[in-house]
């Protein structure tokens, strides 16, 4: 396995056309952490969990 990260305070769009192979799979756990991140960055939730 190979770490990595992820920024989700500069989201931005792009179409689909433009995106190209699949790099990696997130558990279902990390996922998780991804989508309330998200949430967190469009203001959807107030605070992130500790």
């Amino acid at each position: 396995m190979t770490d990595c990260a992820a920024n989700f305070y500069n989201v931005q769009t792009v179409p689909k056309a433009q995106l190209g192979a699949w790099i990696t799979t997130l558990s279902p756990q990390r996922m998780a952490g991804v989508d309330h991140a998200l949430q967190f960055a469009l203001g959807i939730v107030e605070h992130y969990p500790a």
